[in-house]
């Protein structure tokens, strides 16, 4: 659309043809903006949070970018097919195969590879820690995409325009790839903590806590952190909510045990060192003026935790009250006992536990025979999508998804 508005000449008398190169162009250099948008993305930058409200709303953007750049890089191949048909079917092979030239090999090296990558991403059986290497990849895809664009462009090398636009949206592309994805911990370096205690707990939970070796991490409750164990590298950085006590110096994180890197937790030696990134998440837990409904599930109960426990010496009279439902089969479920304690500690603090095998999933239906007040409360939801997914749909139907707060934490 540029290119034509900064005064691209069409060579071809027939509209098929224009229209043709019009869905290449569009193709290829939508593609490669999307595909450098989703790249920059995931750098993980903080100002990105205040961007998009949530770190998991960024995420959606990146894959929103990067699926949508998959088709349309497709689409350059087979719009410049239809323009070669006429010179038979061996040319449109040697297009394909790159045979032309080397910008065109690199090109189709790039498309093969991007197509690759999402194949077996969308139907692999895979760990999250070699999702997260495989990944890394699509930035090497990326840079053979550009080398293409740039030495088989026509429009690039008579527009101005379109060539400043381009390069600057590839080497943003490019350098944020260098810098999270090759260079990483190089250039951003992670807060150590040193494990003090791990232990089993029921329905499959550890329970880490860890010290800081020197400079604690300043984090607000409800956020998460990136966190990879020395002894296990092979692994990665996983992220895990906090459920610490802001005013302590030490880390608390409760993790399911799902994977061959959670299995693992519970053994580490005392005195493993772990690497902590972050501060991350938009899922902020304070008391303010307004009523807050608190509603977990499951694992979702660790930011909640942290929150609770930031709320002694508040009060009444300067906040409004915390109501929080915890939906739950476990009379004892992680965090149940603390939550009750600090309930009775706390005067704008009331907890109730929700039992799912007599009532159900957790509904706002329900919760509104019991909280007359919904409409008046910012509501705060964490526990697993099931749940989510639903809870948002009814809000919609309600009228309450203006007042909602929640994060997916499934990327």
């Amino acid at each position: 659309m540029y290119a034509w508005k900064f005064g691209y000449e069409f060579t071809y008398s027939e509209m098929w043809q224009a229209i043709a190169l019009s869905l290449a162009k569009v193709g290829a250099f939508g593609g490669m903006a999307m595909f450098a948008l989703s790249l920059i993305l995931s750098g993980r930058y903080k100002f990105y949070e205040q961007l998009f409200g949530g770190l998991d709303k960024m995420y959606v953007a990146h894959r929103f970018l990067g699926t949508t750049s998959v088709f349309l890089l497709f689409l350059h191949p087979v719009a410049l097919s239809l323009l070669v048909q006429e010179s038979g079917f061996n040319q449109i092979l040697k297009l394909w195969l790159g045979l032309t030239s080397l910008g065109v090999l690199l090109g189709v090296l790039a498309l093969y590879s991007l197509i690759g990558l999402v194949i077996w991403s969308v139907f692999a059986r895979y760990k999250y820690e070699t999702f997260i290497k495989v990944h890394r990849f699509l930035g090497v895809a990326f840079i053979l995409g550009a080398l293409h664009a740039f030495m088989s462009g026509s429009i690039l090398s008579t527009n101005p325009f379109m060539y400043t636009y381009m390069f600057t949206l590839s080497a943003a592309g490019v350098i944020t790839f260098i810098i999270y994805s090759l260079l990483g911990d190089m250039l951003h370096q992670p807060l150590k903590y040193r494990l003090i205690e791990a232990k089993s707990l029921p329905n499959n939970i550890t329970e880490l806590i860890l010290e800081p070796v020197s400079r604690i991490i300043n984090y607000a409750p409800g956020q998460f952190v990136y966190i990879a164990f020395e002894g296990l590298d092979e692994h990665g950085y996983h992220p895990f909510s906090i459920s610490s006590d802001k005013r302590s110096s030490k880390l608390k994180l409760a993790i399911r045990t799902t994977g061959d890197f959670t299995k693992q937790l519970d053994s580490l030696p005392r005195g493993t060192i772990a690497n902590v990134k972050g501060p991350y998440g938009g899922f902020i837990l304070r008391p303010s003026t307004r009523k807050q409904l608190w509603i977990a599930g499951g694992i979702g109960v660790t930011p909640f935790i942290s929150g609770a426990l930031s709320l002694e010496f508040t009060t009444r009279f300067k906040h409004g009250d915390i109501e929080m439902i915890y939906a739950t089969n476990d009379n004892k479920a992680y965090g149940s006992e603390l939550l009750q304690r600090i309930e009775e500690t706390n005067d704008i603090f009331n907890v109730t536990l929700f039992p799912q095998d007599d009532f159900g999933y957790v509904s706002f239906s329900q919760l509104s025979e019991h909280i007359k007040d919904l409409e008046e409360r910012d509501i705060y939801i964490c526990g697993p999508p099931n749940m989510l997914n639903s809870l948002v749909k009814e809000a919609e139907k309600l009228g309450l998804q203006n007042q909602l707060k929640y994060e997916e934490f499934d990327y």
